[in-house]
């Protein structure tokens, strides 16, 4: 007789095994013909939806407020502090920017803590499989308690993730294995805990050909069994995860169940016959290509709509640049008749009589052109540090071209004060800031225009800076 937790053999007549002590369990006879391995697979899910799974409930709740806090505090420790366009400060983590240190160290954090839920949870699914009462305290006393178990699981993770980490960086080839050692590894990695569970004296080698042993042959079902659950994570996305509460003990009593069918520890024969495992796994990898050719198909699509947009603004341009000195000669030749000037917490600016106040998130102010196509707006922001303004725009222009290409920073003096200019260049907007400092308050003037209204926005420019000045500034 085979022990199912070593595969060491013993006599017949033994109840516990000589090599591991465990209580032996005889495999169950096999029926007269096998059973179709949807039945097993349902009956797996069957049996898992409808154990009591309350202790595992709470622990995903804890488990998921644990990430999140583990992501402040990793952004706060790893990331870089950036400023927005109203002046406060945020952190910020970019993993395009971190180094290779830094990107596998914040992942080994995760996975320290993530599987230290993980295997607790294991634990008490294991538990719910084989009928045992449980406690949601069950999922931190287990890793406490078996510390070796814990090191065994994280030691393996951490060896797999550094391994899919160099491979990353290997062109071409080390894709491909990528790709290959996931699809591999994974069902592995699944039930590696649990042989884990069932054989802490093993060594970690033992444990690792044991799990080899289990899976060979079985990573279809797997595969099958996970797919399954597609469905359930697809519709968690309409109630922004929560229903991931539920989800998760689902599948986690479920896998519980799928390792002690491969052990043979457990039948699962209740279910009616339904779509077989191959034919899961084809109509999963069917959809998803489907999904991917429709989405480049969407890309494509938009792609020459864009362009046609773009051949339409050129045209618009052309028209734009043959009325443009009619423009300029009508508005500049009698700016008091174009426009007015607002005082906004202390500072003059001149806005155009055609323009319109609108709301604005940040900005105190705002005025919008008849076309829509250009906005002027003020943000203004006390601070409470003293900080040249030089300095705040070279911040000010590390945070905006995330998203815009900008120039350098230039200072101007308009009407007998010092500005930062700095001009962004977008996809579809181009911005112009005037950044001054003025008794630990930030004066931020923006003017946004779309590429086809650079000429009328300079005129906008050439206006509001002969006329921009603070109401305690004396000429």
């Amino acid at each position: 007789m085979y022990c199912i937790h070593c595969d060491g053999q013993n006599d017949n007549s033994s109840k516990f095994c000589s090599s591991c002590g465990k209580e032996l369990q005889p495999i169950k006879a096999g029926k007269s013909e096998p059973l179709h391995n949807s039945v097993i697979r349902r009956s797996i899910k069957k049996n898992a939806y409808e154990k009591n799974k309350g202790a595992l409930y709470l622990g995903n709740i804890i488990l998921i407020i644990a990430v999140i806090i583990l992501v402040i505090v990793i952004t706060v420790s790893f990331g870089t502090e950036t400023m927005s366009e109203s002046g406060s400060y945020h952190y910020q983590l970019d993993f395009t920017t971190n180094s290779f240190f830094n990107i596998s160290l914040i992942s080994i954090i995760f996975m320290a803590v993530i599987t230290f839920f993980i295997l607790g949870m294991n634990k008490v699914s294991l538990d719910i499989s084989r009928d045992k009462s449980t406690m949601t305290r069950d999922i931190f006393k287990y890793p406490l308690q078996n510390i070796v178990c814990y090191l065994k699981v994280i030691g393996i993770n951490i060896l797999v993730y550094l391994i899919l980490e160099v491979l990353m960086y290997i062109p071409f080839i080390g894709g491909l294995l990528y790709l290959i050692l996931i699809i591999y590894l994974t069902p592995v990695l699944a039930i590696f805990p649990y042989v884990v569970i069932d054989n802490d004296q093993m060594s970690i080698i033992e444990v690792i050909k044991r799990t080899f042993s289990l899976i060979k042959g079985k990573r279809v079902a797997y595969y099958a069994l996970i797919f399954s659950f597609i469905g359930w994570y697809l519709l968690s996305i309409f109630t922004l995860g929560l229903l991931m509460i539920w989800v998760n003990p689902y599948v986690n009593v479920a896998m519980s169940n799928f390792y002690l069918h491969i052990t043979n520890q457990k039948e699962y024969s209740e279910a009616t016959k339904g779509i077989s495992d191959g034919a899961v796994i084809g109509i999963t990898i069917g959809t998803y290509m489907m999904l991917i050719i429709i989405f480049v198909l969407v890309i494509f699509t938009f792609a020459i709509f864009k362009e046609i947009n773009n051949q339409i603004t050129e045209e618009d341009n052309i028209q734009i640049e043959d009325n443009y000195y009619d423009y300029y000669d009508y508005y500049d030749n009698d700016n008091d008749m174009y426009g007015q000037t607002v005082s906004v917490s202390g500072l003059n600016i001149f806005v155009p009589n055609e323009y319109t106040e609108i709301s604005l998130e940040s900005y105190e102010k705002a005025y919008m052109s008849k076309e829509k196509d250009i906005v002027i707006g003020l943000i203004t922001y006390d601070l409470s540090y003293d900080i040249a303004a030089k300095d705040y725009a070279n911040f000010y222009k590390s945070a905006f071209s995330n998203n815009y290409s900008c120039g350098q920073t230039d200072t101007i003096e308009l009407n007998h004060y010092n500005w930062e200019i700095l001009e962004c260049v977008g996809d579809l907007v181009n911005i112009k800031h005037y950044i001054a400092i003025q008794n630990r308050k930030l004066y931020l003037l923006t003017i946004s225009y779309q590429h086809n209204s650079s000429n009328q926005s300079n005129i906008v420019s050439k206006n509001i800076e002969e006329n921009l000045t603070f109401s305690n500034t004396v000429a």
